[in-house]
């Protein structure tokens, strides 16, 4: 999943593109680097491990990253841009596409991914930030039929309701409609 990790200091990164020519206009627009007259120039990305959101041709188009030890927030994306919106790609899905499943796994997120592959599961996926949208939803569509969906009780709610309306059998439209109507057949479980 090409992992990394970004140092405890704050401006490492801001320094090396520095020294190798950037502007501070285009660190700024690449995301990676906060400029600011106020507080001073600082990476984004730092005391944190660094995951590559890829899209489905294997492309980087964004950065995840979780902070190493204390610290908010706990995870952090790359900012949208033209190439990366984090409604329209899931993390994993350029490695799950080749999976020889019938049905994805829908999880939590970047872990929950690297973990289940790693255990023989290599059809996860993990929408990227808190919301389930419907464009990834009709994404999921592209690969498959049956979605299993992969998460633990308290997260829930933060799939905006739906997963809830499935572990309480009650009825949730806006999405659970969308996902009738794409024919989706869903399994529900939580860890």
């Amino acid at each position: 999943f090409g992992l990394g990790y970004a140092d405890i200091y704050r401006d490492d990164l801001y320094q090396y593109l520095k020294a190798k020519g950037f502007s501070d206009y285009q660190m700024k627009e690449s995301s990676l680097v906060n400029i600011d007259t106020v507080k001073g120039n600082y990476d984004k990305f730092f005391n944190r491990v660094i995951f590559p959101i890829m899209d489905i041709n294997q492309r980087v188009i964004g950065f995840g990253g979780r902070v190493m030890g204390e610290g908010e927030p706990k995870y952090l994306n790359s900012r949208e841009t033209i190439l990366f919106d984090k409604g329209r790609n899931l993390y994993g899905l350029n490695y799950a596409k080749r999976s020889r499943s019938k049905s994805l796994i829908l999880c939590e997120g970047y872990m929950d991914v690297i973990s289940l592959h790693q255990a023989g599961f290599t059809n996860a996926v993990a929408p990227l930030g808190t919301a389930f949208t419907p464009n990834q939803a009709m994404l999921l569509k592209r690969y498959t039929n049956e979605v299993i969906l992969s998460f633990i009780k308290i997260y829930y709610s933060k799939l905006c309701g739906f997963c809830q309306a499935f572990s309480e059998k009650r009825y949730n439209k806006k999405y659970f409609d969308f996902f009738v109507k794409e024919e989706y057949n869903i399994v529900a479980f939580r860890g």
